[in-house]
């Protein structure tokens, strides 16, 4: 119906595979499995008959979508961005919409737009970093071994056969290279899993407790990711 309907749709498959975990995914750039979209819309009000929906038209829509993918790609087709911006890497996994201008000749940087999504999310004061290690939680009930999602210096995403619930709080153990940290882990939420996990749950735990020596064990092992990953 509009093009905010569309890019919030088109948000959503993004984020769904960003936030996924995919079986080797730590061998993909930056440890993680992204996509990128370039997408353009069409309603029943631009074409005044079916027929009128022909072969060129279609193929314009076609064009503003590859458009728009390339901008999402970090092409930079569209000049939106400072010279000294062309010296970076290719800023990747985003929505970028080809947005028609009622004028004549429009300029190509007001015609492709990234999409910025105002839906509430899971706020972490620290960087994500995607990327699949082993993590040991565990209580006084039971002690279990899981891979994570994502990481930052404030929490971690991971797998669990079981839901867990608000007030749960675990041990941490979390296997980085050769190393090991601990900490302790408060549940911030438990969500049922989909797609090639539709057994398992994702959980969020924050994690408290952080002796000096296991914070920076995990500070080193995120300056060796910067490094190893410029994109990052």
């Amino acid at each position: 119906k509009s093009i905010e309907e569309t890019s919030r749709f088109t948000e959503r498959m993004r984020k769904n595979v960003e936030d996924h975990y995919f079986k080797h995914q730590e061998f993909q750039p930056n440890n993680n499995l992204t996509m990128s979209f370039g997408i353009t819309y069409f309603t029943k009000k631009m074409f005044y008959a079916d027929d009128s929906i022909n072969k060129t038209a279609l193929k314009k829509l076609a064009n503003e979508a590859d458009i728009a993918l390339a901008e999402a790609k970090g092409k930079n087709i569209s000049g939106l961005y400072l010279d000294r911006d062309k010296m970076l890497p290719p800023n990747k996994n985003k929505v970028c919409i080809y947005f028609r201008k009622q004028k004549e000749i429009p300029e190509l940087d007001e015609l492709i737009r990234p999409f910025k999504p105002d839906r509430v999310e899971e706020k972490r004061k620290s960087k994500r970093y995607y990327m699949s290690t082993v993590l040991i939680y565990r209580n006084k009930e039971s002690q279990k071994v899981t891979k994570t999602v994502n990481l930052s210096y404030g929490g971690v995403k991971i797998l669990t056969e079981d839901k867990l619930l608000p007030q749960d709080c675990f041990d941490l153990i979390l296997i980085l290279g050769n190393r090991a940290c601990q900490c302790k882990g408060d549940v911030v939420y438990s969500e049922k899993g989909n797609g090639s996990f539709p057994s398992y749950y994702y959980s969020g735990l924050k994690f408290t407790d952080f002796s000096f020596k296991d914070r920076k064990i995990l500070e080193d092992y995120f300056s060796s990711l910067s490094l190893s990953n410029p994109k990052r």
